[in-house]
């Protein structure tokens, strides 16, 4: 049996989901999902998404029982952390989901910046790095009609309050042991949906171009020597650039000029 005090401060520490709806005038006529617990906010978004949500509704969960990064990769979401998935109906082609991790990675920089005077780097194509620690990731996926995007979910994890294991700590941080103390996550919730709603407005807009010279920024790979792995093929090089595509090109050490369309970076230094 759970005591009284106890229960409070685990009840404190929960996101406020009607918060997050007063803090944010988008959410006029869109839903949050808040659970408590939930198998993964990527599969319930889907499922939503499949039935017609509308589009800015969030899934969001206190714990994931299966959470996941790319190429299916475990993902520890354990409560005190942030958890979410967005649904989206963008009208465009497939070869542009990239972008969208992309433009999640610069929308959470950016507010973590604001709120915690910190600067953390995006390692191509979808983690958030802190001193060379994993502090975040994103997980892009969308499904197809006649070659074109039907609907996109956008998932998200942050390292906020939860603690990691001996194990984890190795390669992974969180903003607490970063800033020494506990984050509100509703705040912090409300800001990154705040921001990634506005660069999304302007994405629909301009197009990836625009937010190029800002991911160059915020680049952790910039200038560093790489290996990649991409379609069953490794290739080592030089980063050059991220084009206005959201692709990755590297100078090979033949000196040829390679561009990544969507690898798994294996080593850098």
């Amino acid at each position: 049996m759970i005591k009284k005090a106890a229960l409070n401060n685990y009840e404190k520490d929960l996101i406020n989901s009607k918060s997050l709806k007063e803090i944010i005038p988008y959410f006029a006529g869109k839903k949050i999902h808040y659970f408590l617990r939930t198998n993964s906010t990527q599969d319930t978004a889907k499922g939503l998404a499949d039935t017609g949500e509308k589009e800015g509704t969030v899934v969001l969960a206190e714990r994931q029982s299966y959470g996941r990064g790319r190429f299916s990769r475990n993902w520890f979401s354990p409560r005190g952390g942030l958890w979410f998935s967005i649904i989206l109906y963008p009208k465009i082609s497939p070869e542009k989901n990239l972008q969208f991790s992309l433009i999640t990675a610069i929308s959470l920089c950016e507010t973590l910046g604001k709120m915690f005077n910190i600067k953390p780097l995006i390692k191509w194509p979808n983690d958030i790095i802190y001193n060379e620690k994993k502090l975040g990731g994103i997980l892009v996926e969308s499904a197809l009609i006649s070659n074109r995007v039907k609907w996109t979910i956008i998932g998200a994890g942050l390292n906020v309050n939860n603690v990691l294991s001996a194990g984890i700590r190795k390669k992974a941080v969180s903003l607490k042991s970063i800033l020494r103390y506990r984050i509100n996550r509703t705040k912090l919730l409300a800001e990154i949906l705040k921001n990634y709603y506005f660069n999304y407005k302007i994405f629909k807009i301009k197009g990836f171009k625009y937010f190029r010279t800002k991911f160059q920024r915020y680049s952790f790979l910039n200038n560093k020597n790489i290996k990649v792995e991409e379609g069953g093929r490794i290739y080592s090089g030089v980063v050059k650039e991220i084009d206005e595509n959201g692709f990755l090109w590297i100078r090979l050490k033949n000196k040829i000029i390679r561009k990544i369309l969507a690898g798994t970076i294996l080593k850098y230094e």
